[in-house]
């Protein structure tokens, strides 16, 4: 039997006076576990090498924020390669639906352990995503996100990225085929949820899970000023369900399409425009996990 071998892949600015990264790389090796160490700037680099080193890895590590998670997602989808994640990013979301250890060793130290958790995956027009897609208000808020904003303010340059977006909100038609059913409105916003948070620590909605077989719809309607704040502590908490005129669904599969085309981004990534077609993968990922969610369903260890 092969000795277990993690592919690590991270952003080469983190290596940049963190010396916790290779304390946790030595950790993994204190337990047998051999690294090998990459900076893809691409999921289709990342598959390109697990396709080279096929035989010998046996899982993926993602040090970084939920965009280095998402390329390591589209690099391994179909693999059967289990992932790791080490939160290193501002909003960490997808680390906070799985309840993943903040500190940088202890991330490694569950790693090692093997326990591992299926998770659903969403998919929007061949790109895969862990946490929440949007057309509309919530591209505009990944628009106006500042890298170095989010360095020093952490979580608090997403509403200052909102407040910003608020400002160049415009209203879109967006018709939405689902469950046989059709239906066009008017709207600022439409989010397809996987996972359970997004934008550092936002509800995807109050009965949000990760492993549920669905995504979670939500369409905002234009909105006069006065009302926003409202809307603002719904989507705060994930409560939108709860205002009249703000339309939510649970779906498995859902085609919208737009007036004119519309930027799509899926987990903060820009990765095309509308029309769209989303589906839910339901736990077509495995993923390193001491922590789980209510009635979550532990897999066996990697081997």
């Amino acid at each position: 039997m092969n000795k277990p071998c993690a592919l690590l892949i991270y952003n080469p600015h983190a290596r940049n006076g963190d010396n916790n990264l290779d304390a946790g790389i030595k950790l993994l090796r204190r337990h047998g576990i051999e690294v090998l160490e990459a900076t893809p700037s691409s999921a289709s680099e990342l598959a390109e090498l697990c396709e080279q080193h096929r035989g010998r890895i046996d899982r993926v590590i993602a040090a970084g924020g939920d965009g280095t998670v998402n390329l390591a997602l589209n690099g391994i989808f179909g693999l059967d390669l289990p992932l790791g994640v080490v939160p290193m990013g501002t909003a960490n979301d997808f680390a906070r639906t799985l309840e993943l250890p903040s500190m940088i060793e202890d991330a490694f130290a569950q790693i090692s352990e093997g326990r591992t958790v299926s998770v659903d995956v969403g998919e929007v027009n061949g790109h895969y995503f862990l946490n929440v897609a949007h057309i509309g208000f919530g591209v505009a808020v990944s628009h106006h996100l500042d890298s170095s904003l989010k360095r020093w303010l952490g979580p608090l340059s997403y509403l200052i990225a909102a407040t910003s977006a608020l400002r160049v909100l415009r209203r879109f038609h967006a018709t939405l085929r689902f469950n046989g059913q059709r239906m066009t409105m008017k709207t600022v916003q439409v989010t397809v949820g996987n996972g359970v948070f997004y934008g550092g620590g936002t509800p995807v909605a109050e009965n949000a899970r990760i492993d549920d077989a669905g995504l979670d719809l939500c369409v905002v309607p234009p909105q006069p000023w006065w009302r926003w704040l409202k809307v603002a502590l719904a989507l705060r908490t994930g409560s939108t369900h709860k205002l009249v005129d703000v339309f939510t669904q649970r779906v498995r599969a859902v085609e919208i399409d737009t007036t004119r085309p519309h930027t799509i981004t899926a987990d903060g990534e820009i990765i095309g425009k509308s029309p769209a077609r989303f589906v839910c993968h339901p736990t077509a990922l495995r993923v390193f996990a001491s922590q789980t969610l209510p009635d979550k369903r532990i897999d066996q260890e990697a081997a």
